[in-house]
């Protein structure tokens, strides 16, 4: 990555970020539901996800997978490995139900 390229991709990245999308509605959900607390707590984890991300992009990680199909394979295939476990702790943790709006809700009356 050029040097120009590294100092406009991540105010680039955090307006793209910034923009109304799954990650704000999550918030304003959490923020509804259960308080500003969550609210904030759910924003700060995300926002430290985008800074390890936008990490790893300014560090290379897209040219080093670009190169390696077998580095983009292992990649991928960690991601799915990940989304299959997210998906079986969700049915199998017996607090949680999917709520009639489509969220995922705690099934006990909030205190």
């Amino acid at each position: 990555m050029s040097w120009h390229s590294i100092l406009v991709f991540p105010p680039a990245a955090v307006l793209v970020a910034l923009t109304p999308g799954a990650n704000n509605l999550l918030a304003l959900s959490n923020g509804m539901r259960s308080g500003s607390r969550a609210a904030v707590g759910g924003l700060l984890g995300r926002l430290a996800a985008f800074a390890v991300l936008l990490t790893l992009a300014v560090a290379g990680l897209e040219a080093l997978l670009a190169a390696s199909r077998v580095a983009f394979e292992v990649v991928r295939w960690l991601g799915v490995g990940y989304l299959v476990y997210l998906g079986i702790r969700t049915i199998v943790r017996p607090g949680l139900m999917l709520g009639a709006a489509g969220l995922l809700a705690t099934a006990k009356a909030p205190s």
